[in-house]
């Protein structure tokens, strides 16, 4: 039953190996994350609606500016009038007229207190939702990193459970060994082999968040990247010198500093302003409006019966005043509605600065306990490996047994997974607090 059941791992780990050869076989699309970058954004399907309601915002802009702009309007009528005068009943005379008109208007607003702020409204529409592309782009950056970080941090535990699972497999055939010269009992070799069962375990759920994990980034990207590329591509990313040099102090400050730099806030803040010009627009229901116009019209009548026929040309020019006396109450209605939507408008905005506050301070401090956790995984692996070396040395010397260095050896194994998913989870959020922040790392912006 041992062997069947050590067999059957061993079919597990050259499983493991086969497939990371494939994984390195497949070509490499993309050359750095600034490409990459771009790609998913042109692949991703919520940033392109952004970037959609950023055009639709801009043509609702230029159509509420147009109305300001003059108006020419050309008309033109022909008509026929039969009219028949009779005696008695019966028709004794009748008269066919024909006449035409062509006409030429045109007309320039010169005061519209309703079009003058619904194009600031527009133009605050305009802002908000670019503010909300720019989050919709800062939120696909942050899922894109995570992604690729999620990929590396996995296809490393991987790696590193497969080297747990054939020290555990070590341990387990030493502790058979040992139970046979009746060094050690039975209950050591069912723990040693316990062990193997856990380690083997685990890898097979590495093994299924490296595949989930690489899945994430095709959905995102649209994009199969090998996952030795990817490590590529993360290498300034993950690098030591910049894990060392992300440690923070302890100042929360900041946070209030770019609050509202982010672009989140900003969208809000926009529709704030947008909300206000609402309530001029529904307020300007109450002023008058003035127009000036210039009119040009020519005008035939012509006679099949009578003579002479008429013809006029008429010249208009005037100032025209429009104002609403009574509106049934509609613009009392209207402003007091504006109002209310501007004041949910300013709930909203404090609704979202609470939030992104929030999500920073949060993000700050998982990234100081995990800088935290970083230092101490490698006081954990610097010590581990001096036991194990003293470990070696005493074997050497018969003072210690095989199965002790196997054991040092497979918690060295350990040690090393928790150091390197700290150093990921550090980039990781390093990245994060950086673009919810306000601000793209310099690794995805694609320099000319």
């Amino acid at each position: 039953m041992m062997i069947r059941y050590l067999g059957g791992l061993s079919v597990i780990f050259f499983g493991v190996l086969f497939s990371h050869a494939v994984a390195i076989a497949e070509p490499l699309p993309i050359k750095d994350l600034a490409e990459l970058f771009q790609q998913a954004r042109q692949f991703d399907p919520t940033f392109r609606q952004a970037q959609g309601r950023v055009r639709i915002a801009i043509e609702s802009q230029t159509e509420a500016s147009s109305a300001l702009k003059p108006v020419v309007t050309l008309s033109a009528a022909r008509a026929s009038v039969s009219q028949a005068e009779s005696a008695r009943g019966v028709p004794v005379d009748q008269l066919d007229v024909m006449s035409a008109n062509q006409s030429i208007q045109l007309t320039q607003p010169i005061y519209r207190p309703a079009l003058l702020a619904q194009i600031k409204q527009a133009g605050e529409v305009t802002d908000a939702s670019y503010f909300q592309q720019q989050a919709a782009e800062f939120d696909l950056a942050a899922r894109l990193m995570r992604a690729l970080i999620q990929v590396s941090t996995a296809d490393a535990v991987v790696k590193l459970q497969s080297e747990r699972q054939g020290l555990a497999k070590t341990e387990y055939l030493a502790a058979i060994a040992k139970e046979a010269a009746g060094d050690v009992s039975v209950t050591d070799v069912r723990e040693s082999e316990a062990t193997l069962a856990m380690v083997s375990a685990e890898l097979r759920a590495a093994e299924g968040a490296l595949r989930v994990a690489r899945e994430q980034v095709y959905a995102i990207a649209g994009l199969k990247i090998s996952v030795d590329s990817i490590n590529a591509l993360l290498e300034p990313v993950l690098s030591q010198r910049v894990i060392l040099e992300a440690r923070l102090p302890g100042d929360w400050s900041w946070i209030e500093a770019v609050l509202t730099q982010t672009p989140e806030v900003q969208a809000a803040q926009a529709q704030v302003r947008a909300a206000d010009q609402a309530i001029s627009v529904a307020r300007a229901g109450y002023l008058p409006t003035l127009d000036f116009s210039v009119r040009r019209t020519y005008s035939k009548s012509e006679s099949l019966q009578s003579s002479p026929n008429s013809a006029y040309l008429t010249n208009q020019i005037g100032i025209s005043m429009n104002w609403s006396l009574y509106q049934g109450g509609g613009t009392d209605a209207a402003t007091r509605r504006a109002i209310e939507v501007a004041e949910n408008a300013r709930l909203a905005l404090a609704e979202v600065e609470l939030r992104v506050s929030e999500r920073l301070r949060s993000l700050q401090s998982d990234l100081e306990s995990t800088q935290n956790a970083f230092g101490a995984y490698e006081l954990q692996v610097r010590a581990g490996a001096e036991r194990l070396t003293g470990l070696k040395r005493a074997q050497a010397l018969g003072l210690a047994s095989r199965l002790e260095v196997s054991q040092a050896e497979l918690k060295l194994a350990e040690y090393r997974k928790n150091l390197r998913q700290a150093r990921d989870q550090v980039a990781l959020l390093r990245a994060s607090l950086q673009i919810f922040s306000g601000q793209l790392p310099k690794f995805f912006l694609a320099i000319n």
